[in-house]
């Protein structure tokens, strides 16, 4: 099976990839997009491709090369913006981290700009045919998961433990990203 895991940065998307890829035991290629070596995707019978929107969205005619496609998206924008601002700023993409409201005031007006691109990827990852889940529907709440499990035909899930709240990268969430909100409306 050839699945393809659409989505914009900081929304768990490797986490998601690496979790089906171990339930479904298939290759995963979470590579950059790179014209070259990207055809050679559809040599393979079994692998999982990550592509993130910022590098390629690709045409109706490539996304339907493919069985499944899964778009994920994290609905909150500015969560998603504090993580790619602190990634990008350490250079750490995929460890635990932690931010300080001094920290989340410093960085208020690059917070913003981000937000507003990533509503922007996430208006176009809605546009494209594909079975559409959500960070906060996969990781925090965990509805989506059993429709994931269900779209792929995944029999027995023995890795559920790599989806688990636990191992998300920063725990603070809810507070700074409340203060940040009612710190941009006054």
């Amino acid at each position: 099976m050839r699945i393809l895991i659409l989505s914009h940065t900081r929304c768990g998307s490797t986490t998601l990839c690496k979790w089906i890829s171990k339930e479904l035991d298939i290759e995963l290629d979470e590579s950059p997009h790179d014209k070259i070596t990207f055809e050679s995707t559809f040599k393979k019978t079994n692998i999982i491709k990550k592509i993130v929107v910022e590098e390629y969205i690709p045409l109706n005619e490539i996304i339907n090369k493919f069985d499944k496609v899964i778009c994920l998206s994290r609905e909150n924008t500015i969560d998603t913006s504090i993580s790619f601002i602190m990634a990008n700023n350490t250079n750490i993409w995929h460890d635990k981290y932690m931010v300080s409201s001094d920290w989340i005031l410093e960085h208020k007006f690059e917070i913003t700009n981000m937000s507003h691109r990533y509503d922007i990827m996430k208006n176009s990852l809605k546009k494209i045919n594909g079975f559409h889940i959500t960070y906060e529907n996969m990781y925090v709440n965990k509805t989506d998961v059993n429709k994931v499990i269900s779209y792929l035909n995944i029999e027995n899930p023995k890795h559920l433990d790599m989806i688990d709240y636990d191992k998300k990268y920063r725990k603070d969430t809810y507070t700074l990203t409340y203060d940040f909100k009612r710190k941009n409306i006054i």
